[in-house]
């Protein structure tokens, strides 16, 4: 880290994925196998404002390389804002984060999607004695998937842009200075923006 100013700074290098991919397109037959590499470097900016309010900011940027497979290659990174208050007792902020991301959906998807997400939060967590900490947040993110991707005839962009907006409460219990027991409740509300069908869809759950 170094100091430019009021402004402190980091410079990193990640390597999020190194080593050989034994089925690069995830076919149940004529599987293919390729080396890939996925990196890039990034920066982090801290600026103090005023005792404990800070300012913060990250970037990455990030390549995704298959040596012989050229049509998987992308370009990915994201980019974080923050403005927070960490007091003693107190800790609250807002930010807003951007990702361009190249990856699979999950078990229903099996194809690399690209994609971009961007996401609002506002949160706030205040201790309540030694122990106990209260804690609150909001979310909006907008998914937007890339025109021209389709998974078995369907139109990815069509069927998966969506937008979601949360909000969660919890509970804490600190039992060790690195470890705490939680108790949180949280409730998402989906809705899909390009889907001719498209219903608000909520989803509720405590743990």
């Amino acid at each position: 880290m170094f100091r430019l100013g009021p402004a402190y700074f980091a410079p990193t290098f990640r390597i999020s994925s190194l080593g050989v991919d034994t089925n690069v397109f995830y076919t149940s037959t004529d599987r293919r196998t390729d080396f890939i590499a996925h990196g890039g470097p990034g920066l982090e900016m801290v600026v103090p404002l005023h005792g404990a309010l800070k300012l913060r900011a990250d970037g990455t940027l990030g390549y995704l390389y298959y040596a012989r497979t050229k049509s998987q290659r992308r370009l990915t990174g994201g980019g974080l804002g923050r403005l927070a208050y960490e007091g003693t007792r107190l800790h609250t902020g807002a930010q807003y984060t951007y990702t361009r991301s190249y990856g699979r959906l999950g078990f229903e998807v099996d194809r690399r999607v690209a994609q971009e997400e961007q996401r609002a939060q506002a949160d706030l967590r205040y201790g309540i004695g030694p122990r106990f900490a209260f804690g609150v947040r909001a979310t909006s993110a907008r998914h937007d998937i890339d025109a021209g991707q389709e998974f078995f005839g369907a139109d990815l962009r069509r069927n998966l842009t969506r937008d979601t907006h949360g909000g969660a409460t919890n509970l804490s219990y600190a039992l060790t200075p690195k470890t705490s027991l939680v108790v949180e409740a949280d409730h998402q509300a989906d809705r899909f923006v390009l889907d001719d069908r498209s219903e608000e869809r909520r989803v509720g759950k405590e743990c």
